[in-house]
Order: C-alpha cells, then sequence, then structure tokens
C-alpha cells in the first residue's frame, strides 16, 4: 500500500506534465494556422510551408497525451445502461474485469507505439515536405500510452480495493463529485 499511495501522486505529476505539452501543442497549432489563414487571405501565394503536416504531427501530440490526463479526470466517456442494473458486487466485477482489459490493451498499445518509434529511426522515415523525422512523434504516442496505462493500474487497483472495502454488501459506490460540476448543475435550471 505504501508504494501504491506513492504511485499515485507521480502518475498524477505525470499527467500534469504532458497536460502542459498537449496544451503548449494546441497553441502552437493554433498560431501555425492563424498565421498561415491570414498570410493566404492576404496574399495570393504565400502560405505556411508544411502546415498540413505540422498539423498532423501536433494532432499525434495532443491525442496521445491528452488520453492519460482524461483518463486521471474520469473524464472518458462510460455507457451504463446495462451494467447499473447489476448489484453492487456484479457491477465491481465487471469494472474490475473492464479495467484490467483496458490495461492490457494500453500496454499493447505502448509496445507497439515503441516498436513503431525504433522501425521509423532505423529506416529514417521523415515527412514529405519538411523533412520531419517521424520516430520523436511515435515516441510521444509511446510516452502518451506510458502514462495512460499507469492511470489504468491506478484504476483497476481502485476496482479491486473497492470491492475488497465493500465486500459486496450492495452499499452504492459514492461519485466522485467537484464542487465546480455542483455549481454548473445548479445554473442549469
Amino acid at each position: 500500500m505504501r508504494i501504491y499511495n506513492k504511485f499515485r501522486p507521480a502518475v498524477r505529476k505525470a499527467c500534469d506534465v504532458i497536460a502542459m505539452g498537449a496544451m503548449a501543442a494546441i497553441f502552437g497549432i493554433m498560431c501555425i494556422l492563424v498565421l498561415d489563414i491570414i498570410l493566404r487571405s492576404t496574399t495570393e501565394s504565400m502560405a505556411v510551408r508544411g502546415s498540413y503536416e505540422l498539423t498532423e504531427m501536433t494532432m499525434i501530440i495532443i491525442i496521445f497525451l491528452g488520453m492519460a490526463v482524461t483518463q486521471m479526470e474520469k473524464e472518458h466517456i462510460h455507457v451504463e445502461m446495462l451494467v447499473e442494473k447489476f448489484p453492487f458486487l456484479v457491477k465491481s466485477v465487471i469494472k474490475v474485469i473492464v479495467s484490467v482489459f483496458t490495461t492490457v490493451l494500453a500496454c499493447i498499445t505502448f509496445y507497439a507505439c515503441v516498436q513503431q518509434a525504433l522501425s521509423n529511426l532505423s529506416s529514417g522515415i521523415t515527412t514529405a515536405v519538411l523533412f520531419i523525422p517521424l520516430y520523436p512523434f511515435a515516441l510521444i504516442m509511446a510516452a502518451g500510452m506510458l502514462v495512460l496505462t499507469a492511470v489504468l493500474v491506478l484504476d483497476t487497483i481502485d476496482s479491486i480495493i473497492q470491492i475488497a472495502t465493500r465486500k459486496g454488501q450492495g452499499k452504492e459506490v459514492p461519485v466522485e463529485t467537484k464542487e465546480e460540476d455542483i455549481v454548473n448543475e445548479q445554473n442549469c435550471y
């Protein structure tokens, strides 16, 4: 349990760091696209060379770094139409199974990203216009998947702890509610 208590803040810190990276990527691509639009609308032939490639590469950064942060904040969509009707123990076991499956899938994806980075590095693959090497982006994908895997491991452990502490007595699991969600909900009416 001591390792778990040290692991959670480390994963939270990693999520914060990659969130900053994703935000910087969003800001960078926004600046490039605005500049490209201004140049195209004010001049006949000027544009940001390789803006399409830069957008593609930046989207890789945004998406793969954003997945772990979204999972840590529990913002991914969960469809629970059938599962919510089950008793607590059944719901919890299903949650553990899904968590384990998702964690294994994230591990496989992490491995595939590392393999892709090594393949891109050894073959020297670059983009067509700007000749940007592709391997750093595959490494960014791998880093995002590694942090996502760590978050999923924490979620799996949390699900197992939930079963162990509740012992299937049918108690409902309290939903984590953020103060701002309550305020936003009250403002809707």
